[in-house]
């Protein structure tokens, strides 16, 4: 599969605001808002691409990057994983819908999607998704950059 559009149109730097939710934490200090960093690059052939993104939590600054081949993804951040490079897989032609697993103390795997998007001409939209094995979802990450 050929890289989403979101992903072709989407090449350089840009910057903008990044919120964090913890639905573990008490009502009224679930969200955390920051600063956000976001770059798109890819080789020539539009083969793959490599996103890395910058955001901070309680005054630490975190790190996040992803290997994107069609829809194919390889992620890690330094805040939610500490090291592991999650595999996701998915979709995209005009987006990028890509979804993961991980293990959480015991349970069923959890799930984890990260979207790519345009929602607007000129602003481009990363969000995580925490899904339950269950299958409920919970948002996670948002964050919307504008062309730095």
């Amino acid at each position: 599969m050929a890289l989403p559009e979101v992903i072709k149109n989407s090449r350089g730097n840009w910057q903008g605001k990044s919120k964090l939710h913890i639905s573990w934490k008490p009502e009224g200090q679930q969200v955390f808002e920051c600063d956000s960093t976001l770059q798109i690059a890819f080789e020539d052939q539009e083969k793959f691409a490599n996103l890395a993104y910058t955001w901070s939590h309680e005054g630490e600054p975190q790190f996040g990057a992803m290997l994107i081949n069609g829809g194919t993804a390889g992620w890690t951040d330094t805040w939610h994983q500490g090291g592991e490079v999650m595999r996701l897989q998915g979709e995209g032609t005009t987006h990028l819908s890509v979804t993961g697993e991980y293990s959480w103390e015991g349970s069923p795997p959890w799930g984890w999607r990260i979207e790519l998007s345009n929602p607007a001409h000129g602003e481009l939209m990363l969000t995580m998704t925490n899904i339950s094995p269950d299958g409920t979802e919970e948002w996670a990450v948002s964050a919307v950059y504008h062309r730095a």
